[in-house]
């Protein structure tokens, strides 16, 4: 499973065109890592889904802040 999420974090910016759903896709993903056990793995997606919604929503939005929850 580990690999799989891997796989798709990578794929993510040459196959997914809409930047928020890039953004919510790669949370998801980088949660997944997260909770399988390997956080440095994926703090760096967490923190570049972050940077993404903040640009979509602005940094003070709920959903930024919600982002930052999954930390």
């Amino acid at each position: 499973l580990r690999d799989f999420v891997s796989q798709n974090l990578a794929r993510l910016d040459q196959e997914l065109a809409d930047p928020v759903a890039r953004a919510e896709l790669r949370l998801t993903l980088a949660t997944a890592l997260r909770d399988l056990g390997v956080p440095a793995e994926a703090a760096p997606a967490l923190e570049q889904a972050e940077r993404e919604l903040a640009a979509a929503f602005g940094p003070a939005s709920a959903r930024v802040a919600e982002a930052l929850h999954h930390r």
